[in-house]
């Protein structure tokens, strides 16, 4: 069976990296922002506006921001979920297999 159009570029989307630019601040709007050397438990770039003189990171203000997994890991769970119409627990014993452990509540809302 081939994959679709839409898997595929999907895919093709999640497994390119780019570097983070600075980006305007999700509280002022403000562009004058810079990029902090930290970053999160997960792995993302956090920055600091010297207008408002507050910090966020690049998930701040999304739907993202809260979760406890990564987006690529989220959006893969979705693809994964309509595509082959499995269960949140299948889902999740899919993940525990390639090393990502979670529960199916994890991504349930």
């Amino acid at each position: 069976m081939a994959p679709s159009q839409t898997s595929v570029i999907l895919l093709q989307v999640l497994n390119v990296k780019e570097k983070p630019k600075p980006m305007n601040c999700p509280y002022c709007t403000a562009s004058t922002t810079r990029k902090r050397a930290k970053k999160t438990e997960l792995g993302y770039a956090t920055f600091f506006c010297s207008a408002c003189r507050r910090t966020f990171n690049e998930r701040t203000g999304t739907p993202f921001n809260y979760l406890e997994a990564p987006t690529d890991i989220v959006f893969l769970v979705v693809l994964w979920r309509l595509r082959y119409k499995l269960s949140l627990r299948d889902v999740a014993e899919i993940f525990l297999e390639r090393g990502f452990v979670f529960t199916h509540e994890t991504f349930r809302d």
